[in-house]
């Protein structure tokens, strides 16, 4: 792969114009290279693919840049969920490219990351329980707070709020539900706000300054199941006769089934 600067990529075409690593440079970005096993995987500086035919491209497996449908990012949180759907460190360490190439890992890093992943230690809470409460800006402190709550102004990240408020309400609108709120995470709502009156999120036109959605309701409390029948409680109960009768009647009809049976394909064979 070949890692890039927002300002060398060409969005429209998908084309990295410059690469990170071009003229003797290195990567090592979403790499904490003070956390090490077992609380992060084995990270560091890392060139050039050394071949002319390769330029400016790297080895995937040797970087844990965001990946899958949730983009796990960091070496801390690939180990992680290694342990959780490999059960191995290895799995994801060593190839951290499988999320982006196998939907195992791809959905699996995803799903433990919404269950899992708290906004900070000791916090017990996580992305699903704050979408159960109805707040979208919670959920997305915990996924991308630091760049994103609030983003810089002047930075790829501002770009990137607004496209993430329009894919959200191109959702909520193919699943024809309401948004829920922007709490949780600063300046979004202004965000959204700014987005539409701007008109660069037409996509959020009829969702603006309708109500969000209310906090999901707590289950509805279960009766307790009946006590089961005591045994031996059917011995005042006429249950043989019952069970006779039923059993004649069921042998009287498959008697009857079994001769019409018979007598169809002796009249086949006749014929």
């Amino acid at each position: 792969c070949k890692p890039c600067d927002n300002n060398n990529f060409d969005w429209e075409n998908r084309y990295c114009e410059v690469s990170l690593v071009a003229n003797g440079q290195f990567y090592e970005d979403y790499c904490d290279k003070i956390v090490t096993p077992p609380y992060g995987c084995v990270c560091g500086p890392t060139t050039e693919v050394d071949s002319e035919n390769l330029s400016g491209l790297i080895n995937p497996n040797a970087v844990f840049f965001g990946r899958g449908a949730i983009q796990l990012s960091w070496n801390s949180n690939y180990i992680k969920a290694s342990y959780v759907l490999a059960e191995s460190a290895d799995t994801l360490c060593t190839q951290p490219d499988l999320v982006a190439t196998e939907p195992k890992y791809a959905w699996g890093t995803a799903l433990w990351f919404w269950m899992f992943s708290t906004p900070s230690p000791g916090e017990q809470t996580n992305c699903h329980i704050k979408a159960l409460e109805g707040s979208f800006g919670s959920t997305l402190r915990i996924i991308n707070g630091g760049l994103e709550c609030p983003p810089d102004a002047y930075g790829y990240h501002a770009e990137a709020v607004v496209t993430r408020l329009r894919y959200y309400c191109i959702a909520a609108t193919v699943m024809e539900v309401r948004l829920m709120d922007f709490n949780g995470c600063e300046g979004l709502g202004d965000a959204f706000d700014r987005c539409v009156k701007t008109g660069f999120c037409p996509e959020c036109n009829d969702h603006h300054g309708n109500p969000t959605m209310e906090p999901s309701l707590a289950p509805a409390p279960r009766m307790p199941t009946p006590k089961p029948t005591e045994w031996g409680s059917w011995r005042g109960e006429d249950w043989l006769t019952t069970m006779t009768r039923g059993n004649s009647a069921v042998k009287s009809v498959s008697s009857l089934f079994g001769s019409l049976t018979l007598a169809m394909a002796v009249a086949l064979v006749v014929v």
